[in-house]
């Protein structure tokens, strides 16, 4: 991987499935960063949030403004719907991160544009 510090960024809509799928995602994207020897500084969550805008989305507002401030190398999501299903919104975010020299990373998908990349 080459980078060291990682923020992760969680998000879940549904309440059965909340905690399960952040606890999950956060406990396989830790270990993922161990078995790389990254380091996870920072931990990013929306629950219950409609994730078809960012505009109430704390955790992912968060994430963006502290990739200025260079706190971490690469933000690694579990796959691009949890940040949105809004591929327009997606790239975007994705732009803001290049522009902050922060690589986003998705564990199961591989993306189509280079500012992305798929780390499994």
């Amino acid at each position: 991987m080459g980078l060291n510090r990682v923020a992760i960024y969680t998000s879940a809509n549904k309440k059965p499935m909340r905690g399960n799928f952040i606890k999950g995602d956060n406990q396989l994207i830790r270990e993922y960063c161990i078995y790389e020897g990254s380091t996870v500084v920072a931990v990013y969550e929306d629950i219950d949030i409609n994730s078809k805008s960012i505009e109430n989305r704390t955790g992912l507002r968060k994430m963006l403004a502290d990739s200025k401030n260079n706190l971490f190398d690469e933000v690694i999501v579990w796959e691009s719907i949890r940040i949105t299903k809004n591929i327009q919104e997606l790239v975007e975010i994705s732009k803001i991160l290049k522009k902050n020299d922060v690589i986003l990373s998705s564990m199961i998908e591989p993306f189509g544009f280079a500012e992305m990349k798929t780390v499994s």
